[in-house]
Formats: structure tokens, C-alpha cells, sequence
């Protein structure tokens, strides 16, 4: 939020929300979901889903501020993709990109 991007975190949806109700409010809404678990991108695989756009961020033990950093460059990065419809896979080197409907 304070560098200017409309958030929401998992919890603001509802506590305990499920992965499907996530995608679906992302959806509903224009969000991408920013995560550490690989169940979105399978989620997306399994429905061959065209929205929303995930990025999963593939890093152990990221502190707060480096995954706003993190999070910060994807979006830089990939933000025509991200609009699209996008499944994102970044480390601290590294932001791959694969177009949606993962099939």
C-alpha cells in the first residue's frame, strides 16, 4: 500500500478463506493473487483458467521488506503479462512468465 498499489490480503476476504474463494474474489475483482504455494498455478493448470493472474514467489525465509521488493519488481517486470492473464514464477534472480490458459 504505501508504494501505491491497491492490496488486499487474504484475511480481508475472510479468515480461513479457501484457495477457490481467493481466485474467485481476485477474478470478480481484476486482482493478482502474489503467493508462496504452488496451489494457485495448479488450480489454473487443472481448470485451464484464463484469470486471474498468479505470481508465486519461490523464496525461502523472505523477510517483509524484501518480498515487497520482490513483489514490487514482478509487477515492474510483468505488468502488461499480469494484465493479461499471467502465471508468474520469480526468485530473487529469476521472473518467468507463462501466458493463460496454462495448458
Amino acid at each position: 500500500r504505501l508504494r501505491g498499489h491497491d492490496v488486499l490480503h487474504a484475511d480481508d476476504v475472510g479468515a480461513g478463506a479457501a484457495d477457490e474463494e481467493l481466485l474467485q474474489v481476485a477474478l470478480q475483482e481484476s486482482r493478482v493473487i502474489f503467493t508462496l504455494d504452488a496451489d494457485f498455478h495448479a488450480m489454473l493448470a487443472e481448470t485451464s483458467g484464463c484469470g486471474p493472474s498468479v505470481a508465486r514467489l519461490r523464496v525461502q525465509s523472505l523477510g517483509r521488506d524484501e518480498a515487497v521488493e520482490l513483489v514490487c519488481r514482478v509487477i515492474e517486470s510483468c505488468e502488461q503479462e499480469l494484465l493479461a492473464g499471467a502465471a508468474v514464477s520469480a526468485t530473487r534472480r529469476t521472473i518467468r512468465v507463462r501466458r493463460l490458459p496454462l495448458v
